[in-house]
């Protein structure tokens, strides 16, 4: 056995105690260092967690908008689609009715072909129209223009078309409005009209039958509400919601089978929302639907129509009429106008025609589609025995008369409280029932300026009998030219032309104001937004007019800057004149007009008797240029187109 010296013990059990001690301080750092790896591997997990979290969410979002995009190019797909259909559609009917026009020789045949065309082309504006208005509106750029209006009269006014849609179809149409609807509210009405077109235009195209009824009432939180109700097809309860989104359809089979574009609901919506205002649907598949629309209207005037009939407390009407919804709108509402005793019934046969003839001064409302049922030659017999009676035809617009015997006069459909007081009080409340009648000028010189011939040519058509004195110019250079040789009265100014734009022409004539006098240009442009009107009047212009243009649009205009002769003027010309010419005679037992032109009473320039021959009831106006024309100074021009 070996004996390890002390000296070497003691050096082993040094090491032995280091070693030992390094030994605890490498597990006290492998401890630490262990520690500190979970820590950060918890950390790395926690870390590796989250980001799968953010990459499922990422996922889940950009699964979302690909289905969204993939969506939304399916409905502009389809919409285009529907576009070209619809826009096609109508131009066909142009197109086609214009060609098959050409060819035939028939004038009764050539006019139904003529107006087939004009609805057509009438549709494809309205078309055009409404993808205007979503791009305006999506772009912010409407601006609604609150007026002082008579909404219940603007409604009146775009009824009767509907009306008449409606009786082809054989629905019933009723406008309800209420009797205390303030006289003038402060709202945009031609956005409310095309609001109300669009909503009762879809309900009169979905229905088969049934009814279709508008109402319109004040609230009194301020708000106007509109009711359009229907028996229509109805919209399931999943398509409500998406309803009135643009681009998409309640059902795409709707559109093969009734046609249309999807825009119409879109823009409602985004009329409503513009003025403030809400507009709901309730509707169940196979029984009808539902529009309300609210929106606020500050109160400017109450109504006096309940004041109409107060100085005639005992007058008293009997309302004969066709359909069940319009009998019983009627009876409700005639006992809030204080004619509680007047008679409204559905059926002529029940009308007792003895009472009649024992009542003061009564009224009797005759439905023109109940004509056939009407015992003609008793009604005759009534009439003759009580003298007061007053015998008012209800009639479609436009139609021809049912009855063949004389009446008293008309109202139209749809039957509204307004205009049937406005008939029996005498104040004519009805003014969208007469017939608009065209200004007769006083032989202005009015230039067009348009690089397009046809587009002249249509002014000229619109204002052949006008009394204005027309000349064409093919751009801003050329009327220019015009200013220096023959001073125009008025000008009509196309934007996008060659040599010399529009805007361009207008800024050279406001230039020449201070020695000419400031004459009005309005623009006639093809340019339809809101951008494009504030550049023509920072041009110089007057006003803005958008191709097509409305006849009643390019009149009010010229109303607006030229002198008219009045009717009272007319009448003074034509009496004055009858004594030296004899046009005012009509031939006996015809329609005509005696066309004699009495020897020394002869204008240059104007055929009278042949005139008078062709043109039949024109004579008045052919007259009136004749009187204002007098000296002799080229007449025929002021006719010229």
């Amino acid at each position: 056995m070996t004996i390890v010296p002390g000296d070497e013990l003691d050096r082993l059990n040094n090491r032995l105690e280091r070693e030992r001690t390094a030994r605890c301080a490498a597990e006290e750092l492998l401890e630490s260092k262990s520690r500190e790896l979970f820590a950060l591997n918890n950390e790395l997990r926690k870390l590796v967690d989250e980001r799968e979290a953010q990459v499922l969410e990422r996922t889940r979002e950009l699964e979302i908008a690909r289905d969204q995009a993939l969506a939304n190019s399916r409905a502009k797909s389809q919409f285009l689609a529907n576009m070209s259909h619809e826009m096609r559609t109508p131009l066909n009917g142009v197109l086609g009715m214009l060609r098959a026009a050409s060819q035939v020789s028939d004038v009764d045949r050539q006019q139904h072909l003529l107006n087939t065309a004009l609805h057509s082309g009438q549709l494809l504006l309205a078309l055009i129209n409404d993808l205007l208005d979503v791009a305006r509106f999506e772009s912010g750029e409407v601006q609604l223009a609150p007026v002082a209006t008579d909404l219940a009269l603007a409604l009146v006014g775009v009824m009767p078309s509907f009306a008449l849609e409606a009786e082809r179809r054989g629905l019933e149409f009723v406008c309800d409005i209420a009797p205390d609807f303030p006289a003038l509210v402060e709202s945009d009405d031609l956005r409310v009209k095309q609001l109300v077109c669009n909503l009762v235009g879809n309900a009169v195209k979905f229905t088969h039958q049934g009814f279709v009824a508008v109402s319109l009432a004040y609230r009194e939180d301020s708000l106007v509400e509109i009711l359009v109700r229907d028996t229509v097809i109805g919209i399931a309860a999943e398509y409500l919601d998406s309803i009135f989104t643009p681009f998409v359809q309640a059902d795409l089979s709707i559109t093969r089978n009734y046609g249309g574009s999807g825009l119409g609901l879109s823009i409602c919506k985004k009329i409503v929302d513009a003025m403030g205002g809400s507009i709901s649907l309730t509707s169940e598949v196979g029984r009808g639907s539902s529009f309300c629309v609210r929106f606020p209207a500050k109160l400017l005037a109450p109504t006096e129509l309940r004041n109409c009939l107060s100085n005639r407390p005992d007058i008293r009407v009997a309302l004969v009429v066709q359909g069940a919804q319009l009998s019983e709108h009627l009876r409700a509402c005639l006992p809030l106008l204080g004619l509680v005793e007047s008679q409204v019934v559905s059926d002529c046969h029940h009308l007792n025609w003895d009472v009649l003839q024992q009542v003061a001064a009564p009224w009797l409302i005759l439905d023109g589609r109940l004509a056939s049922r009407i015992n003609s030659a008793e009604l005759m017999e009534c009439k003759r025995r009580c003298r007061d009676l007053k015998l008012i035809a209800l009639e479609m617009s436009g139609a021809n008369a049912s009855f063949s015997f004389r009446v008293d006069g008309y109202l139209f459909q749809p039957l509204i409280l307004h205009s049937l007081v406005g008939c029996i009080s005498g104040r004519g409340i009805d003014e969208a029932s007469r017939a608009t009648e065209r200004p007769l000028f006083n032989g202005q010189h009015l230039l067009v300026v348009d690089d397009n011939n046809t587009n002249y040519q249509v002014i000229a058509s619109l204002l052949e009998e006008s009394g204005l004195r027309l000349s064409w110019a093919e751009n801003g250079e050329l009327a220019l030219a015009v200013f220096d040789s023959d001073p125009p009265d008025f000008v009509l100014m196309d934007v996008q032309m060659p040599i010399m734009d529009g805007l361009t022409a207008t800024r050279r004539i406001r230039a020449l104001q201070d020695a000419r006098g400031r004459v009005p240009v309005v623009a006639m442009t093809a340019h339809a937004f809101e951008e494009d009107r504030e550049k023509s009047v920072a041009a110089g212009m007057q006003d803005h007019l958008t191709k097509p243009v409305e006849p009643d649009q390019l009149f009010d205009v010229l109303r607006r800057y030229l002198s008219v002769v009045t009717s009272s003027s007319a009448e003074a010309i034509t009496m004055g004149l009858s004594e030296s010419v004899a046009v005012s005679a009509p031939v006996a037992d015809s329609g005509q007009f005696a066309t004699e032109v009495p020897e020394g009473h002869a204008y240059p320039g104007l055929d009278i008797a042949g005139a008078l021959a062709r043109s039949g009831a024109l004579w008045r106006q052919l007259a009136v240029a004749a009187q204002t024309n007098s000296g002799g100074h080229h007449l025929s021009g002021r006719f010229r187109g």
